[in-house]
């Protein structure tokens, strides 16, 4: 289904009229709109509102799995450097075995152009 082009004050209108239990066909009428631009505008509303749960959730999950992954470097160096590597968090390539595993970490440079403002597709 096609996104709405309504201007953002009428999408507004058309979500805070739902949540006041009023139907679509009567926001169609009461806002001069198609009852299919309504029901559009409630669909993108309950999908923006699901991807916000879902980022949430898994911003929630980061200090637990930072936690997590830093007790298996300490335990398990190298299999905590395979799944940094299958995870393409760093580039598999032979390191020195010299060099401890905590300094082999490489940081990925079009992350480190995005944070900076810059053009990451060079």
């Amino acid at each position: 289904m096609a996104r709405s082009r309504k201007p953002q004050v009428v999408k507004t209108a058309v979500i805070a009229k739902s949540a006041l239990g009023v139907s679509k066909a009567q926001i169609a009428r009461e806002l001069e709109i198609s009852r299919n631009t309504v029901k559009r505008i409630l669909n993108e509303a309950e999908l923006s509102s699901l991807v916000d749960q879902g980022k949430s959730s898994l911003y929630e999950c980061i200090p637990k799995a930072a936690e997590l992954y830093g007790s298996k470097v300490k335990s398990d160096p190298e299999e905590a450097k395979d799944f940094l590597e299958r995870v393409t968090a760093l580039p598999a390539k032979v390191q020195p075995s010299s060099v401890p595993f905590q300094q082999q970490i490489i940081v990925n440079p079009s992350i480190s152009r995005a944070k900076n403002g810059e053009d990451s597709a060079v």
